[in-house]
């Protein structure tokens, strides 16, 4: 291993420490908290104590259906089964409890989490009619209709996003357009579903309520101007209560599906990404968060909506009272990662490990004056300007005075990795525009960030004080934070935070930040040279 790469680790985990917690007395010491997730590929329960301490997590993969779209080639259409989706975090949930070897009834509150911009409509027997995961486009027709309804300013001022392409508002109109469709009565996100499938009972929570394009998030209430302009009845929309406010209990038949104990208390979670958050402590305004995942989120905090009528960055509201989120993505990360990992022949178990060794055989050299360019997938967000066709790849000199003909599988994968933290770094800096004051700090979490290269790279690309969470699992902690304030566990969520939540702080790099600063300018030029270049089909 290079001896910049091994020094730079070997001081960030020597030097890194766990953030010193108060302790908080609490009422029972095998209090279990359970979250039920709704991911893009799989179905997810995962276990927690009081203390915050992950006992158990099962997860189990799922697909969504392809279905027709009346513009295929633009907006695919997709859909779910809710009974098979349901049986698979019924059975996660089973498992999730006999993998931490409790009993149901030590299992004192339940709450849930999902992806963003999923739909379920239900019918006046509240049955699912329409079950959309956050690909589908079929409201495509719809999301124009909206736009011809008012203006784009009136709908990016009011929900903090734009465009409506993906939104329940979109598929809504599109939906109620259909002459065999079910009259709706219920307009879900899917994170409200798996409350409504554990209790029976209808609500709706205001971190996915933010995605419908139906929400004013200043106010925290439906807009009343869009939902006329949309031509969608008030009545079918939930009425909205705080994150980790009660929904109701366990019914019967939910009890009898997953072995928790019937009656056992239900609450309100969130949206992943700002449970995420929550679940590792950016909770304060201009704290910033990357979740990385199968994408990559870039949100920072507020105390007040930071609305871009450009468009570029969206706001919405935390699972927080009285905070606000302002969002871009650094879009496909995680999944991008497992395509380059088989396109590059690394497959097996130890797939991410070898990886990382393959990683470490790159030289100091190349560090300070990389020989590859990586333009993939990660990227700056900006959905006006997106391309659906946009060139990706990677750049690289042909040298004879540079050995062989093209790079090592180490380079290419390191320059990967440093595509990821460039394009984080590009959208803070776009976050940065809207703020009244620039992020003082930024935390990763999410599954990609266990790997200590990536965590090399953003430290050295960022000009910020990095924090790592402890718990990789930080979605589900965040949404058991908010269950554990719910039933009476902390007496506030500051409480919560300081008990359930660890982080580590990853020291500063300042040894080649003048290198990685010219290497990011580099990118900054081939990403505009190739962002209007396509490969038309």
């Amino acid at each position: 291993m290079p001896g910049s790469i091994r020094n730079f680790r070997d001081r960030t985990y020597s030097q890194s420490k766990r953030v010193s917690r108060p302790v908080v007395v609490m009422k029972s010491t095998r209090a279990c908290l359970a979250v039920l997730d709704f991911g893009t590929g799989g179905g997810k329960c995962v276990i927690f104590d009081h203390a915050g301490q992950r006992l158990s997590s099962i997860r189990h993969p799922w697909d969504f259906i392809s279905v027709r779209s009346s513009h295929e080639e633009l907006t695919p259409g997709f859909a779910f089964d809710p009974e098979s989706m349901w049986n698979t975090l019924a059975r996660c949930t089973r498992e999730a409890i006999d993998q931490a070897n409790i009993a149901p009834e030590e299992i004192v509150a339940v709450t849930s989490t999902s992806l963003r911009l999923g739909t379920v409509f239900l019918d006046r027997r509240k049955q699912e009619v329409y079950c959309a995961p956050n690909l589908d486009g079929r409201g495509f027709a719809g999301a124009l209709e909206l736009l011809d309804a008012v203006t784009r300013e009136t709908i990016v001022s009011t929900t903090g996003h734009w465009p409506p392409f993906l939104s329940s508002a979109a598929r809504l109109i599109t939906y109620q357009k259909e002459p065999t469709a079910e009259p709706v009565a219920h307009v879900l996100s899917l994170s409200d579903w798996l409350g409504y499938r554990l209790t029976g009972e209808i609500t709706s929570e205001l971190s996915n309520a933010g995605e419908s394009f139906l929400l004013d998030i200043a106010e925290r209430r439906w807009s009343q101007e869009l939902l006329e302009a949309a031509g969608i009845s008030p009545s079918v929309l939930p009425p909205i209560s705080a994150n980790g406010a009660r929904i109701g209990s366990i019914h019967a038949a939910a009890a009898a599906a997953t072995s928790l104990k019937s009656g056992t208390p239900v609450f309100l979670g969130g949206a992943d990404t700002q449970c995420a958050l929550l679940g590792s402590g950016v909770v304060d305004p201009f704290e910033a968060g990357v979740v990385l995942g199968t994408t990559a989120p870039v949100m920072a905090i507020s105390d007040t909506p930071c609305v871009d009528l450009a468009g570029k960055v969206w706001a919405g509201c935390h699972v927080l009272p009285e905070r606000w989120t302002l969002e871009s993505n650094a879009g496909e990360t995680g999944s991008a990662w497992d395509w380059m990992l088989d396109l590059l022949g690394i497959h097996g178990a130890d797939r991410y490990e070898v990886a990382e060794n393959l990683m470490a055989e790159v030289t100091a050299d190349d560090e300070r004056d990389s020989a590859v360019v990586s333009f993939g997938h990660p990227q700056v967000f900006d959905l006006d300007q997106y391309n659906p066709h946009r060139m990706v790849g990677f750049g690289f000199r042909q040298s004879a005075f540079r050995g062989p003909v093209g790079p090592g599988r180490g380079q290419v994968l390191r320059s990967f990795l440093r595509n990821i933290a460039f394009a984080i770094r590009g959208n803070l800096e776009q976050l940065e525009e809207k703020l009244p004051a620039p992020p003082n700090r930024c935390t990763l979490s999410g599954g990609m960030s266990r790997s200590p290269s990536l965590q090399v790279e953003i430290a050295r690309s960022l000009h910020l004080p990095l924090h790592l969470s402890a718990e990789p699992e930080a979605t589900a902690l965040g949404a058991a934070i908010l269950a554990s304030v719910g039933v009476g566990l902390h007496g506030d969520r500051k409480a919560a935070v300081h008990e359930m939540v660890q982080v580590t702080v990853i020291p500063p790099d300042p040894e080649l930040r003048d290198a990685y600063d010219r290497q990011y300018a580099a990118w900054q030029e081939v990403f505009a040279a190739t962002k209007q270049v396509s490969f038309l089909p």
